[in-house]
Formats: structure tokens, C-alpha cells, sequence
């Protein structure tokens, strides 16, 4: 039986292989921005790149995310099912935030909770770090 770092190495391996081909992409075009490739006057264009590869690279890393969630939580997660509204990046902004307003509106009805609580136990709870706690992501 295998271990789930083999398992892990064996899928970012394939994450790897999979995701090749956005590597000149990101080295000229993205992350460094090459000057030629910028300018267009490269004699070298950039390779093209196909939805296809695209998922397939996408498919890749969902595997080996869900590998490492069912290792620690026993439990999976339908990446590929994912939703975020519009499709785009300011779909996934507003997924996010929607999750940290959630988020923010739970700690609060927690220190709440525990401030009618009193005595002690609300004491602790509600020390600096707890409070630094339900604080957190509000700057």
C-alpha cells in the first residue's frame, strides 16, 4: 500500500507533466514579461495552448488537491463542480468575499454568545488572541 507522500509525488508528477506547457507562458509572457515577447517581436511566438491542456493540467491538480483532503479530513471535495457565477475573476472575488462576510458574521455571533455567557469561561474566550480571532480579515 502506498503512503500518501508516494501518492502525492506520484500526482505532482503528473500536475507537472500536465501543466508543462504553460511554463514558457508563464517564463516570457506572464511572470517575467519577457521584452520581445511583450513587444510582439520575438522571432519566436509562443507556443499555443489548448482548452484541452488547460483542463487537463486543471484536472491534475483537482486530483491531487482531493488526494491530500481525503488523506487528512476523510473526505472529497467536487473541484471540477465548483460554481463562481460569472465564470471569471470577479466571480471568484465575489465568491471569496461572500465567504469571508460569512465568515466574519460567524465569529461575531460567537463572541457574542460567549460575552452573555460571562464569568470565566467568556473571560478566556475572549482573551486577545481569541479576540484577535474574531477580528481577523476586517482591515
Amino acid at each position: 500500500m502506498k503512503g500518501v507522500r508516494d501518492r502525492v509525488n506520484e500526482l505532482l508528477t503528473v500536475v507537472r507533466s500536465a501543466s508543462e506547457f504553460a511554463g514558457p507562458w508563464r517564463n516570457k509572457r506572464l511572470a517575467h514579461k519577457d521584452l520581445e515577447h511583450a513587444l510582439a517581436t520575438s522571432e519566436t511566438p509562443l507556443p499555443g495552448v489548448s482548452r484541452a491542456s488547460i483542463e487537463g493540467a486543471l484536472a491534475a491538480i483537482r486530483e491531487l488537491m482531493d488526494a491530500v483532503q481525503v488523506y487528512y479530513e476523510d473526505t472529497s471535495t467536487a473541484y471540477a463542480d465548483v460554481v463562481l457565477g460569472s465564470g471569471d475573476g470577479n466571480g471568484l472575488a465575489r465568491v471569496v468575499q461572500a465567504g469571508l462576510d460569512a465568515e466574519h458574521e460567524r465569529r461575531e455571533r460567537l463572541q457574542a454568545e460567549l460575552a452573555a455567557m460571562g464569568g470565566p469561561q467568556a473571560e478566556q474566550a475572549l482573551s486577545p488572541d481569541a479576540s484577535e480571532l474574531a477580528h481577523n480579515g476586517e482591515e
